[in-house]
């Protein structure tokens, strides 16, 4: 498991609402993925990046 922290001004972009979340770790996994899974729009993911 790894615990995942969004800044504060991406919380509202965010599905859960979540400042801080758990997940599961798999090979392969992304920070790109993991703000997609979290709802987190392309255009937004590429300013973070």
């Amino acid at each position: 498991m790894i615990r995942v922290k969004l800044y504060a001004n991406l919380v509202e972009y965010s599905k859960s609402k979540k400042k801080e979340f758990e997940i599961l770790w798999f090979d392969g996994m992304t920070i790109e993925k993991i703000l997609k899974d979290e709802g987190i729009s392309k255009k937004i993911t590429k300013i973070i990046m």
